[in-house]
């Protein structure tokens, strides 16, 4: 029963959000997920096997750098990540930021299911270099979910996971990237999370291999406040061919319905990642019709970013990123440029350096993001 317990403390973390008042919602929110997600936890006492199984294999408490703390008792981890930057743009003063802690919470119930969840605490303490500062430290829940794996298949996703747009987005933690910065087609072209369900699984056709993912959210999010793009109604899907193993190729195709602004939108894309020796290159692209609000008719939204990573030593990476990204409506665009260094203490310990060459008019909810040249740099550990 230490399980039941551990959930139930980490339950009481979350803010309740009130179940959604259409009776046909598909999915309801967190208080839902959470007791289901306990009642799958009582059903699967009986699996004793299993977990005397993990007991054997794992010291009680046993800590390895980058896999997390395993909790005694129990089948679950406590893991995460964290970040400290640096930032300073052409005629500004800079800040040191610690900007990111996140903690992860995740385990086996059973030999196919299993829980994740992430919960992130960002803008914690800033200090400027005109000796001001600032607290906040504003609380997310990134991820939040049920996986059952019932084959290499299918395996099916249930609660709140990153939107599998693209490959930046799903491993977008700043200890797993190697820029500082993060293109701006991968943050504000599709919603960066779903609540809802993920259908995924790998196959054969042709003698070639393939792995899908469809999904959907037909619901309220699991905290709203996440992410620039915001939606309570999403269908997509990603096809990913391994071509070879060098390259994977994938193209998404995606529907969803901006409920702030009331647009809908239709988009595709395409995103590739080759690797050869000592060279990686990766890229990704998005283009979409936006049936704008009533009246203002429809726009055309696109954008992109190439990427070139070439490791110099095996701790030493350089990087260059060129990206573009044209907003619908009268939101602008940007360009930039940037060279970057990543230097891997190991392999999850980083500190990463970067220069970025901006230009563009792109404003984002009032916010202009494009215009001036800046300096990154970030030391992030993954615990």
């Amino acid at each position: 029963m230490c399980s039941i317990s551990l959930l139930s403390r980490t339950y009481r973390l979350f803010k309740i959000v009130p179940l959604p008042t259409p009776a046909g919602a598909l999915l309801s929110p967190v208080w839902f997920l959470t007791s289901l997600l306990l009642l799958l936890t009582i059903i699967a006492e009986p699996h004793a096997a299993f977990a005397a199984t993990r007991s054997i294999q794992h010291d009680p408490w046993e800590y390895r750098l980058g896999e997390g703390l395993r909790i005694d008792s129990t089948n679950f981890t406590l893991g995460g990540y964290m970040s400290l930057n640096y930032v300073e743009a052409d005629g500004d003063d800079g800040s040191f930021n610690f900007d990111d802690l996140s903690l992860f919470l995740f385990g086996p119930i059973t030999d196919k299911l299993s829980f994740f969840s992430e919960q992130e605490f960002t803008d914690i303490y800033t200090i400027h270099t005109d000796g001001s500062t600032h607290a906040g430290s504003d609380f997310e829940v990134e991820r939040f979910f049920l996986n059952y794996n019932h084959s290499d298949t299918v395996a099916v996703k249930f609660g709140k996971f990153l939107t599998p747009i693209g490959t930046w987005n799903e491993i977008h933690a700043d200890p797993l990237t190697w820029t500082v910065s993060r293109p701006v087609v991968t943050a504000i072209a599709f919603p960066e999370h779903t609540s809802g369900l993920l259908f995924s699984g790998f196959f054969t056709s042709l003698d070639k291999e393939f792995s899908y993912k469809v999904f959907l959210q037909n619901n309220e999010s699991i905290n709203e406040d996440t992410g620039v793009v915001r939606t309570h109604t999403m269908y997509g899907a990603r096809l990913r061919w391994l071509a070879s193993p060098s390259l994977e190729i994938s193209v998404p195709l995606l529907h969803y319905l901006e409920y702030m602004l009331n647009q809908r939108v239709y988009m595709t894309g395409l995103d590739f990642t080759y690797t050869k020796g000592r060279l990686e290159l990766r890229g990704e692209g998005t283009l979409a019709h936006v049936q704008m609000a009533s009246g203002q008719g429809t726009s055309r939204e696109d954008g992109y970013y190439l990427q070139a990573m070439l490791t110099v030593t095996e701790k030493f990476f350089t990087v260059v990123r060129h990206e573009y990204f044209r907003a619908r409506g009268r939101e602008g665009k940007n360009r930039s440029s940037s060279f970057a260094a990543a230097y891997r203490f190991r392999p999850q310990v980083v500190l990463k350096a970067e220069y970025q060459l901006r230009d563009g008019n792109l404003v984002v909810k009032g916010e202009g993001i494009s215009g001036r040249d800046r300096f990154l740099t970030s030391f992030s550990l993954l615990f």
